[in-house]
């Protein structure tokens, strides 16, 4: 008795449709892609019984397989000629279970024919090496306890962390060396990371996947390793302010824990709240611990995601200073997402003047026309930089090495040149994804800017051919990044762009296209609470606050 080794180990639903089933654990492929419930594939062997009619049958075989399985006759039985019902398989089993332990051998054999005599007729075949399989519809009645599961955190993790790298981020990035320390995952899921660490990683994995499948247990279960891991990070602090000694790897802590609340949004402002964290960890470590290794890729992924943040900081983040712009990158030279990360992070510096023209304004304060020359003289030194950052990337694209090249440093002192009429060219096509983002970022950087210009105004008007052009690019490159699809692009790449478009938009058409932009978006990709909520607070000053407090500044150290 055995079974089959050429049998399909496929799901009962692949079967019954006649489909090949790729077997993978728990759901099947086929099942997930066509929406089905799927049981899950065959484990283990299944033993059945063999008839000796069809045991001779099979031995009169012209050539019979060298490696047989030999069966002796005494352990095989006669099958009954007709199907018995489910009411006679149950009523047999209650019969055989109503018997204690203290019976004989004889009567222990007795029982196993019993069982064995109720299989269907049609499961007594044998083939050349005489293992067979009994169908799951033969055995239904056999059920699991279905009270208990056992927990899927150990069993499915790596799965979890496998479809976090390949789905979160956009794998252009990694050409990039952007995210590289994503690709450690697994191996510090396996080491002796501090405990928040794990329960961060598996909070984030199981959360995303688990929306992404739309398994509510999976979701739940990941919020109970989201809390334990925040209490546990609260420890690990105290431990570390008295200790004065900090690991690069706890930085993963407070940045998975922003992408858990990127997927699950248990709170407004919850994805910034940790990101604001992990940058004060980065101040920790200073600009030197972060020239090389996971403490250098960790950097570069959470210094690119303060710029989502942008338009809620009121005074430019310790990252947009000279020593943590050339100190980290002096091992690793910057990338043209860093160098354009650079010129972003000193937005701040043009918002917090805006604030205070507006209450100098406000108070009819003389000195707001002096405020008001600041925001201009400001805001037209960043446009200038981002003229020099689009000119040397188009340079750097045709004539340097795509993987390894660095990108030209920016001179130390960029002549403020004059705007001219808007002659912005609209990109039509992108090198891939990852270029398609970068080209949205730079287009989000000029609307804001321009933004800014407008806000000053006496009439609150003007640039709007600059604004429109700039979000004309934004949608052409969110365009490319649907035909594309989900699994190419990542899932947080475009929120940012499409977001500032909401806000700076001066044609309500424009505006209302970018907020179906953003919310299509997030259900692709397993982020629509994040970008529902994006789409329609935007166009509010909620979001201009810092953290959701207009008196509530972050200074740097505190």
């Amino acid at each position: 008795m055995g079974r089959l080794g050429g049998r399909s180990k496929g799901c009962q639903t692949c079967r019954q449709r006649r489909v090949k089933c790729d077997e993978v654990q728990p759901e099947c492929g086929q099942c997930l892609r066509s929406g089905r419930r799927c049981p899950g594939a065959t484990a283990g062997n299944v033993f059945i019984n063999v008839s000796p009619k069809t045991e001779a049958a099979a031995s009169q075989s012209a050539s019979p397989a060298p490696n047989r399985l030999q069966i002796p006759a005494n352990a095989r039985v006669k099958a009954s000629s007709a199907p018995a019902s489910s009411q006679s398989r149950r009523s047999s089993r209650s019969k055989l279970s109503s018997r204690g332990s203290s019976d004989s051998d004889d009567d222990s054999a007795t029982r196993s024919r019993a069982w064995k005599g109720s299989l269907p007729a049609r499961a007594a075949h044998i083939t050349d090496v005489a293992a067979l399989q009994v169908s799951m519809d033969d055995i239904q009645d056999m059920e699991l306890p279905s009270w208990y599961q056992p927990s899927k955190k150990e069993i499915f993790q790596q799965h979890f962390t496998a479809h976090f790298i390949g789905n979160f981020f956009n794998p252009a990035s990694f050409l990039t060396k952007m995210n590289l320390w994503a690709y450690q995952l697994p191996a510090i899921i396996a080491s002796a990371a501090s405990p928040a660490v794990h329960c961060a990683i598996r909070a984030a994995t199981m959360a995303f996947y688990g929306t992404k499948v739309s398994d509510l247990s999976l979701q739940t279960e990941a919020s109970r390793w989201y809390v334990r891991g925040l209490g546990l990070q609260r420890t690990e602090l105290e431990r570390t302010q008295s200790n004065k000694q900090l690991d690069p790897t706890a930085l993963l802590a407070p940045l998975m824990f922003s992408m858990f609340e990127t997927i699950m949004v248990t709170e407004r402002l919850g994805w910034a709240q940790h990101l604001r964290a992990a940058s004060r960890f980065l101040e920790l470590l200073g600009p030197h611990g972060c020239k090389d290794g996971i403490a250098n890729s960790l950097f570069r992924s959470i210094r690119a995601g303060l710029i989502f943040m942008t338009t809620g900081w009121r005074q430019p983040p310790p990252f947009a200073s000279d020593e943590w712009c050339t100190i980290p990158y002096s091992i690793r030279p910057k990338t043209p997402t860093d160098a354009l990360d650079t010129i972003l992070l000193q937005l701040p510096a043009c918002y917090a003047l805006r604030m205070r023209w507006r209450q100098l304004t406000n108070a009819q304060d003389p000195e707001a026309s002096a405020v008001r020359a600041q925001v201009e003289a400001r805001a037209l030194m960043l446009l200038t930089r981002l003229d020099w950052f689009w000119e040397h990337y188009g340079y750097w694209l045709q004539n340097s090495d795509y993987l390894h090249d660095g990108f030209p440093p920016e001179p130390a002192e960029t002549p403020v040149s004059p705007r001219k009429p808007a002659t912005f060219a609209v990109p039509t096509d992108f090198r891939d994804t990852f270029g398609a983002q970068l080209v949205a970022k730079y287009n989000t950087g000029n609307l804001l800017l321009y933004g800014v210009l407008r806000s000053i105004r006496a009439l609150g008007d003007g640039y709007e051919d600059e604004i429109f052009l700039h979000g004309q690019s934004v949608l052409q490159a969110v365009q490319y990044h649907e035909i594309s699809g989900p699994t190419h692009t990542g899932c947080v790449s475009m929120i940012f762009p499409m977001r500032s478009l909401v806000m700076e938009a001066t044609l309500d058409t424009q505006r209302v296209q970018a907020q179906k932009a953003l919310r299509h978006w997030g259900r692709k990709r397993g982020v629509a609470k994040l970008c529902n909520i994006e789409a329609d607070v935007a166009t509010s000053d909620y979001l201009r606050m810092p953290f959701g407090h207009a008196e509530e500044p972050w200074v740097p150290g505190t």
